[in-house]
């Protein structure tokens, strides 16, 4: 006969209860709820039973019956430890008033370069993920062999996307994007901007927010959308819906309405919609159906990506068949949120120059390394303050971990109020000035930004960390017994706090070093010479051909216009390159189309050979000039034949080198060829010495009173290269100021050094100034113990800022000043100065000590 055993509670939940049940309670409470199981199981059944077995043991997993491993554990994760902490934090930072500035005020300047960095950067490598439906939007690109082979482009077949919907399911939303430069004419406003051209579905695809207006108003062709700042420039506090703008197209002007404002494009936008039109616009002007545009497809949500762009392989033989001249290889498909990232030609926005970003990395990791180094050593010596205190909690039964997590959780607040400072600095003083030596508009808004939120999350703890673990751990380490009995020695061996201060200064030397290499360049380029005259002379773009005769009339009627020629481009603008052919060997070079007196007119020097002529007509058809770098370059005399579009041209004259790039470029070989004046695009007009403001508004007028329905492009030939000027005096102010805070603040951790140096020797000091010593003979380690510090640290500074700073010059600026003795020995004498002063001031504890006060407890 088969035996039947009594039901049991169920066995997991009673080894769970096991398991997490502090010892002392588990008894009671397993046999209470075994009490109640075997109760259930009469009255209510076994599986009811079992049930509310389970449900019983996971209603009593809570903080008061969870076992703990010790009671000083259970001490440790009591929350009114961590207050305690807190609190004795807060006190020794009010207590060490100096220290705690010194260490606020070092982190606070380096968080605030560090926020400065990040603003900048974020925006341009994270880019194009605020749109809502942005995982869904794919740029489509294809693949095709040009002269440098594979090519990969951001473009596709206008026709070919138009019909994608209709052939692909997956494609829920398509838009193609064209951009243009137009003229404008809004009021009385003409100006020249840049418009995009794109498919109704646009602002339902991209996050664009609209201020007014509905997101389907470009299904009207007639409509224009703008951006706010285009709202504000031109209607100001005017309603702009339904107000008119005229697009001048050659002779014909078209009249759109606007239907609707949107918000101006975010810094992390590749597209910059300031003025949308229909694409319909395009096609009823004639563009060719097949004519390349950027184009955008939204997916269905699920949509096998790599599917789809298998099956979009069958439209590269249309495409081929359609046009001959522009074979595709393939088609892929590009994510909206990577876009800015990859290589690609004809694509919007493009990826980031390296060269700013890296720059302000590296400032930014030099003044963090700099700050956390001093915070180390300053924290030391705030820390060696507290030893009885560490004593009496060792002996009270604290562990070390205790003492460490303690000292962490001070070095937290501290840091935290490094980050709400450096919070303040960036957004008062870093970013204004950052702005207006740059140009740019960033700024730090605490609200919107959630990247912003996680980078100074990841900064605090890192920081807190780099900064304080190991002053915790050096300070945690003591015993008591050595404490009590005055026998704990600091400062003895400098072997971490000396290498912190040595990495510290060899830093200090390489951005002064930098900071005096920036200055001297900046003062060179001041003084160089362009090799043209670029004062008092004012160019105006000439916009037809048909008006240059009435145009320069009109201008020579100006009184204090003195002569007028005409050029393709300023000296300092962008150039065109053109192909041409030394015998049967293919080459490029700048190339620049002026009038037969432009040379002269501009001042350029004669090297060799003649000027134009401008009696001569082979002079404006089959003659050109040429620089002394090209004539070098390629070997080329007075005389030679240079072949350029099928017509051979003959070499007249050799120019003397003139910059004609700006500082950053060096001088290449150029071409420089003539042409009549009303070929040309732009007027040079020579004013009278001194007059060029003056004249630039009277100039202006008389433009606009010959030339209808063009925008006007004036401006001083003195001012083309201003940008290059301006960004090499934000590059100098930069390093000056990052030469000056890297001081500053090894300075700050120096201080630290040599109080936690004297502080250690003070023993030592009272019994040899008891004995008679003068102050030299008690501080003269100190100051040897720094000498040879300094020294090492000029040593391989120096040999790293020849390098570094050699390097980066290279990458900056075409010419420049070597890193030779002169800028090494005025960093090295600044950093001596400063190393000198700054132990000097510490030295004064040793005047003042009362050797008998020091020597009570010997």
């Amino acid at each position: 006969m088969k035996n039947f055993e009594q039901p049991k509670p169920p066995r997991w939940a009673d080894r769970f209860l096991e398991w997490y049940c502090n010892p002392k309670l588990l008894e009671q409470i397993q046999g209470d709820v075994h009490e109640l199981f075997f109760w259930r199981l009469e009255e209510k059944g076994v599986q009811r039973a079992k049930r509310a077995f389970a449900w019983d043991i996971i209603r009593l997993f809570r903080w008061k019956n969870i076992k703990r491993k010790s009671s000083q554990t259970t001490q440790f994760n009591n929350i009114a430890m961590f207050k305690n902490y807190f609190k004795i934090g807060w006190r020794n930072i009010l207590r060490q008033k100096m220290p705690s500035f010194i260490n606020i005020t070092g982190l606070s300047c380096a968080i605030g370069c560090c926020l400065v960095a990040f603003m900048f950067i974020e925006p341009r490598v994270i880019r194009d993920q605020f749109h809502e439906n942005g995982k869904n939007i794919y740029l489509v690109a294809h693949e095709a062999f040009s002269e440098g082979g594979l090519g990969k482009y951001g473009v596709f077949d206008s026709g070919l996307a138009k019909e994608l919907p209709d052939n692909f399911p997956q494609i829920k939303r398509r838009t193609r994007m064209k951009g243009a430069q137009n003229v404008f004419r809004i009021k009385d406003n003409i100006f020249r901007s840049y418009v995009n051209y794109v498919d109704p579905d646009f602002l339902t695809s991209f996050s664009f927010p609209m201020v007014y207006g509905s997101k389907d108003v470009l299904k009207d062709p007639s409509k224009i959308v703008i951006d706010q700042s285009a709202a504000v420039r031109f209607f100001g506090d005017e309603y702009p819906i339904d107000k008119l703008i005229k697009v001048i197209y050659g002779e014909e002007e078209m009249t759109f309405v606007v239907g609707g404002v949107i918000e101006n494009a975010p810094n992390n936008s590749s597209i910059r919609p300031s003025f949308l039109l229909s694409y319909e616009v395009l096609e009823s002007r004639g563009e060719p159906e097949q004519t390349n545009a950027v184009t955008f497809i939204e997916l269905e949500k699920g949509t096998d990506v790599a599917e789809l762009e298998r099956s979009f392989q069958s439209m590269v033989s249309v495409q081929n068949g359609l046009k001959p001249d522009a074979q595709y290889e393939s088609i892929f498909l590009v994510p909206l949120e990577s876009m800015a990232k990859r290589n690609l030609n004809g694509v919007p926005g493009g990826a980031p120059p390296t060269g700013p970003i890296v720059l302000l990395i590296s400032i930014a990791g030099f003044m963090l390394l700099l700050a956390i180094s001093n915070y180390v050593n300053i924290a030391i010596l705030m820390a060696t303050r507290r030893v009885k205190e560490i004593g009496i909690r060792k002996t009270i039964g604290s562990k070390r971990s205790q003492i460490i997590a303690q000292f962490l959780t001070e070095n937290l607040i501290l840091c935290a109020l490094s980050i709400f400072l450096g919070i303040v600095l960036a957004r008062g003083l870093f970013m204004p000035w950052f702005n207006e030596m740059s140009g740019g508009t960033i700024s730090l808004n605490l609200l919107s930004n959630r990247n912003l939120w996680y980078f100074l999350g990841l900064l605090l703890l890192v920081v807190t960390f780099l900064s304080g673990f190991y002053p915790a751990v050096y300070i945690s380490k003591f015993k008591p017994s050595v404490i009590f009995r005055g026998k704990e020695r600091f400062g003895k061996k400098w072997g971490f706090s000396g290498a912190v201060i040595t990495f510290q200064l060899v830093l200090s030397i390489i951005t002064i070093v930098a900071g005096i290499m920036f200055v001297r360049t900046n003062n060179m380029q001041k003084d160089i010479k362009w090799g043209f005259e670029k004062e008092d002379r004012i160019l105006v773009n000439i916009p037809d051909s048909k008006i240059y005769p009435s145009l320069l009339n009109k201008m020579m009627a100006l009184s204090g216009v003195e002569e007028a020629v005409a050029t393709n481009a300023a000296l300092g603008e962008a150039y065109g390159n053109t192909e041409f052919y030394l015998g049967d060997t293919k080459n490029r070079a700048s190339f620049l189309t002026c009038s037969t007196k432009y040379p002269q007119f501009m001042g350029l020097k004669l090297h060799g050979g003649r000027f134009f002529d401008p009696e001569l007509i082979s002079d404006s058809q089959s003659s050109v000039m040429i620089n002394e770098k090209f004539a070098e370059h390629y070997d080329v005399r007075i005389d030679d034949l240079i072949q350029i579009d099928s017509v051979f041209h003959k070499v007249v004259g050799v120019l003397k080198d003139f910059n004609y790039q700006g500082l950053s470029d060096k001088i290449e070989p150029i071409i420089i060829k003539a042409k009549p004046d009303s070929e040309l695009n732009y007027l040079t007009l020579k004013v009278s010495a001194g007059t060029e403001l003056e004249m630039e508004d009277k100039i202006k007028e008389a433009w606009v009173d010959v030339v209808q329905n063009k925008p006007y492009i004036g401006f001083l030939q003195s001012t083309v290269f201003d940008n290059d000027s301006g960004d090499s005096r934000g590059l100098k102010n930069t390093m000056l100021f990052t030469a000056t805070l890297a001081t500053i603040l090894a300075a700050m951790g120096i201080f630290g050094l040599a109080s936690l140096s004297i502080t250690s020797k003070m023993k030592d000091i009272g019994i040899k100034k008891a004995l008679g010593a003068n102050l030299i003979q008690l501080t003269k380690s100190v100051y040897l113990k720094f000498g040879i510090m300094l020294s090492i640290a000029v040593v391989i500074g120096s040999t790293l800022a020849v390098f570094i700073i050699g390097v980066f010059l290279d990458e900056i600026y075409a010419y420049h000043d070597p890193v030779n003795l002169i800028p090494l020995t005025f960093a090295a004498l600044i950093l001596a100065t400063v190393v000198f002063l700054t132990v000097t001031t510490q030295i004064g504890k040793v005047k003042k000590m009362n050797p008998a006060e020091t020597l009570r407890m010997e």
